[in-house]
């Protein structure tokens, strides 16, 4: 048996959890070239950006106890998801529509690994919110970090998403837009799925309620506090 036919099952297999997490980070194009297992490698790219997310609410949600951050670890991994997987249809119309169409199956890839690379970077976050955790912040403090955790998580995660876009005829309009959308999911999905953080003194809840615009919470201290 020839050396090829030897390597044949482990090629097919894929790469190990943490060589993908490697090459989620830094090889990207090293996924985006591996023809034919497109669905396998979106399904362990949303898996492993998943685990990464309930890894870091875990933490988060540790700042009140158990119970909370159990929540945070369910939940935050949909504020990943959700977000990405609810825009793909409208940013496949987008993409299109400023002149820059992306096949169905390689737009699903490219969530599929901005969710692990999200994912992953929250994890390189966890100590910044635990040595923050440590050092008893107040409930205002706290949501603030998290929020910008986050944030920041969803910037450098989706770096490269939006530098492949910018690379191609139309890219820069459809880059644009695609920013807009996804800063809208993400804020409206964390409002929706609050709280993460969870406040002392108040009794352990999974959502405190979807209502509203998670724009109100911004320019409306009153409401945004009365949702925790």
């Amino acid at each position: 048996m020839s050396p090829a036919e030897t390597a044949g099952p482990s090629v097919s297999s894929g790469p190990s959890w943490g060589a993908l997490a490697r090459q989620a980070l830094r090889s990207p194009a090293l996924l985006r070239a591996d023809e034919g297992r497109e669905v396998a490698t979106s399904a362990r790219l949303l898996l492993l950006g998943m685990a990464g997310a309930a890894a870091f609410g875990t933490v988060a949600g540790s700042l009140h106890g158990d119970v909370q951050a159990l929540y945070a670890a369910v939940k935050l991994p949909l504020v990943v998801v959700v977000p990405l997987l609810a825009s793909l249809p409208t940013l496949h119309w987008l993409l299109g529509a400023a002149g820059d169409p992306r096949p169905w199956q390689a737009l699903t890839r490219e969530a599929a690994l901005a969710v692990a690379r999200i994912g992953l970077l929250l994890v390189a976050f966890v100590p910044v919110v635990w040595v923050t955790w440590g050092v008893g912040p107040s409930h205002a403090v706290a949501v603030r970090v998290l929020a910008a955790v986050v944030a920041a998580a969803f910037v450098l995660g989706m770096r490269e998403l939006f530098l492949v876009a910018s690379a191609r005829e139309g890219g820069v309009v459809g880059r644009g837009l695609a920013v807009v959308l996804l800063a809208l999911t993400l804020g409206q999905a964390s409002w929706a799925l609050r709280p993460f953080v969870g406040a002392p003194g108040d009794e352990r809840v999974f959502l405190v309620g979807a209502d509203g615009l998670f724009v109100r919470g911004l320019v409306d201290p009153m409401y945004r506090d009365g949702g925790r």
